[in-house]
C-alpha cells in the first residue's frame, strides 16, 4: 500500500500511476468544480473509490456532509481508513453499489496484481471491455431508496458505464438533487444522448466538458422547479 500527501490529507492509495491520474484530473483540473449557494450543502458522491472526491468536496465545502457511497470492498476499506486518518467529520460511507434495483449483482473488479480499481463497475473487461476482471457479488441499492426524502444539494455520479441505466430510472430521486455532476464514457454515443437529453428535462442548465478520449462530465444545474 502506498500513501501521499495531497494538502493537508493523507491518502493511501493502490497504485501510483492511477493515483497521479485521478488527482490530476480532481485537484489540479478540478472537474468536479462547482458553486453552490450553501454553506453547509448535502452531497452524495457515489462511486467515492478510495475517497479523493470526498477530500475535494470537503476542502471545497467544509461544513458539507458528504455521504460516499462504494462498492468494491476492498476500495471501501481504504476508503473508510483514508476518511478515518484524517479525521474527516460528516461523511457517511455506504458499501453498496447504485443500481436500478435492490439485492445482489455481479461486479467487475481489476483482475491483475496492480489493484486498478477506479474502473470496476458491472462490466467484464471495465467499460473499454478490454481490462482484465475478475468477477465478485456486491449489494445493490436504487438511487431512489438512497436518496429517499433528503434534499442534495449535489450528486457526483463515477460508476463506469452505468450511468445512463440508473440516472434514467431515478426521475423520483433526481427531484430531491439541485445539481449533478456525471463522469460519462462517451464511447457509447447513443447512450451519452439519451442521458443528456434526459437530464435537460429536469434541469435548466447543462454542459458537457470533455476530459480525455472517451470520458466526459456533464454538469446538470439548477433542477427545474
Amino acid at each position: 500500500m502506498n500513501q501521499a500527501k495531497i494538502g493537508r490529507y493523507s491518502v493511501k492509495y493502490f497504485d501510483r500511476e492511477e493515483f497521479t491520474g485521478l488527482k490530476k484530473e480532481i485537484f489540479d483540473e478540478e472537474i468536479y468544480s462547482v458553486d453552490l449557494e450553501v454553506s453547509k450543502p448535502v452531497i452524495l458522491d457515489i462511486g467515492a473509490y478510495i475517497g479523493l472526491s470526498v477530500f475535494y468536496f470537503k476542502s471545497r465545502f467544509p461544513l458539507s456532509t458528504v455521504i460516499a457511497v462504494e462498492p468494491n470492498p476492498t476500495a471501501f476499506d481504504i476508503l473508510r481508513e483514508n476518511i478515518e486518518i484524517n479525521n474527516l467529520a460528516d461523511v457517511i460511507l455506504i458499501n453498496k453499489a447504485v443500481w436500478k434495483t435492490t439485492g445482489k449483482k455481479g461486479f467487475f473488479i481489476d483482475g491483475t496484481e496492480r489493484g486498478w480499481n477506479s474502473t470496476a463497475g458491472f462490466y467484464n473487461g471495465m467499460w473499454t471491455g478490454r481490462q482484465k476482471t475478475r468477477e465478485i457479488a456486491v449489494d445493490t441499492v436504487t438511487l431512489n431508496d438512497l436518496v429517499g426524502d433528503r434534499g442534495i444539494d449535489l450528486m457526483k455520479v463515477d460508476i463506469e458505464g452505468a450511468e445512463t441505466a440508473v440516472l434514467t430510472s431515478s426521475e423520483k430521486a433526481l427531484k430531491q438533487v439541485q445539481n449533478i455532476i456525471v463522469e460519462f464514457h462517451s464511447l457509447n454515443k447513443r447512450q451519452s444522448h439519451r442521458l443528456l437529453k434526459f437530464l435537460q428535462e429536469l434541469y435548466k442548465e447543462v454542459a458537457v466538458t470533455q476530459v480525455d478520449q472517451g470520458l466526459s462530465v456533464l454538469m446538470a444545474e439548477k433542477l427545474k422547479k
